[in-house]
């Protein structure tokens, strides 16, 4: 089996990263947070929970020709409502 996947730019971390964690202006922040909102709505409405949800794991899709335009990756951990497990386990080690 082969999986394709379309080609993303870097992800939200390494981007900030790249920027040394300076702070970005509103312009910049607002339009990432509305997509993944909106991910998260249509996820819900879904029934389903991403579980690691984390910078990266958020993709810049083309930074120079659509800037802050983000898709949300890695659902390999996701689950539906109905099947959710409850644990003491919350996050990524990292972000603990």
């Amino acid at each position: 089996m082969c999986l394709v996947f379309k080609m993303l730019g870097q992800n939200l971390y390494d981007f900030l990263k790249d920027s040394m964690f300076s702070p970005l202006l509103l312009k910049c922040v607002r339009p990432v947070l509305q997509q993944g909102a909106t991910v998260l709505m249509k996820l819900k409405s879904l029934g389903l929970i991403h579980t690691d949800l984390k910078p990266e794991n958020i993709m810049l899709v083309n930074p120079v020709r659509q800037p802050y335009r983000v898709k949300v990756i890695d659902f390999g951990s996701a689950s539906h409502v109905s099947e959710a497990v409850c644990s003491n386990y919350l996050q990524t080690r990292y972000y603990r």
